[in-house]
């Protein structure tokens, strides 16, 4: 089987098999454990009202599990929930189905790492499958983008429909452009997108949406930038004056003992704040040590509680995979 090439391309993937044993232990215990809470759910049979976003995650979480150890119930689990995501006629019902946050969030990015990481595990009429459908919610997806620029989330530079649907594009556009010549467009379009995005954001680092959405936003910045460097060798970060001083400005919205947030903004509930795989990140990216040192303080004494009473849905869980994908070796602090 040929090496994935979507961040887990030139050697990585067999370094971090090797280190999920003892320096990213961590991180993959969390993996499986995401796994494991998957295993029990079955996906709907049809597109529920509710989000289906989680089935990204889903599906990325068993990919990535399957590379890394060649276990072959991950890699039934995986089909199990890209069947699921293939079959629905579109992404997305209670708002802008195909073009906004489902198709955008996970779907798009989820089922991209998906398809790449399993491109030769997968009997051929999935993978075939899998490709038509993200190219169609990929097509669906650009059109819409292109079609309202300076009415929505197309033109929305500092806010998060913009940097979730575009990072989604972007997933989908690099899994594809080898083997489909719009794919280009759609990636080529994100970049763009992203070049704007890190000039225009607040220099301090702040979010006006507030922390819920700050730990629901922000990530998808550093997984579009980690995408972009990783593929085009396009060093966003380094631009990027939010993305340095952001972890500060989360620092200080936190009440006393770290676990709960100052509630202003678009708030939910007080302690949907922490993101375990953006502390890692920016802690890695900037070599910021408060970053992660909340990270490991998260893990070892807030994260259970956050994941069964967070308000934001699917929550927490969903972004298990990030603590070992985000983190590229030539970044690692």
């Amino acid at each position: 089987m040929t090496d994935p090439q979507l961040l887990l391309g030139d050697g990585r993937l067999a370094r971090l098999r090797t280190e999920i044993r003892d320096p990213r232990a961590a991180q993959f215990h969390r993996l499986l454990d995401q796994c494991d809470y998957y295993t029990t759910e079955n996906p709907p049979k049809e597109h529920p009202e509710a989000s289906i976003t989680y089935l990204g995650p889903a599906s990325a979480g068993f990919a990535l599990a399957y590379r890394l150890t060649d276990q072959p119930q991950f890699l039934a689990q995986a089909r199990r929930w890209i069947a699921a995501a293939v079959s629905y006629p579109h992404w997305g019902r209670a708002h802008l189905p195909d073009h906004d946050l489902d198709a955008g969030w996970l779907l798009l990015h989820g089922l991209g790492l998906a398809y790449d990481w399993l491109r030769d595990a997968l009997p051929a009429p999935e993978i075939t499958a899998l490709r038509e459908k993200l190219i169609l919610q990929a097509d669906r997806i650009y059109r819409y983008a292109v079609e309202t620029e300076g009415q929505w989330w197309s033109s929305s530079y500092w806010q998060n429909h913009n940097w979730i649907c575009y990072a989604g594009l972007l997933t989908a556009g690099y899994a594809l452009r080898d083997e489909h010549p719009a794919a280009k467009d759609w990636s080529a379009r994100a970049v763009d997108n992203f070049r704007t995005v890190s000039k225009m954001l607040p220099a301090d680092g702040s979010d006006s949406e507030g922390i819920v959405y700050w730990r629901y936003g922000v990530p998808w910045l550093a997984i579009a930038f980690d995408l972009i460097a990783d593929q085009d060798g396009v060093d966003l970060f380094e631009s990027c004056a939010f993305l340095r001083r952001t972890f500060f400005y989360r620092l200080h919205q936190s009440l006393p003992g770290w676990e709960h947030i100052v509630d202003h903004g678009d708030c939910h509930d007080r302690r949907s704040g922490h993101s375990l795989a953006l502390y890692h990140k920016l802690a890695s990216a900037y070599r910021i040590p408060q970053a992660q040192w909340l990270a490991e303080h998260v893990r070892e004494h807030f994260l259970g509680r956050e994941w069964h009473e967070s308000g934001v849905k699917p929550g927490v869980r969903a972004g298990g995979l990030s603590g070992i994908a985000l983190v590229r070796p030539d970044r690692a602090g």
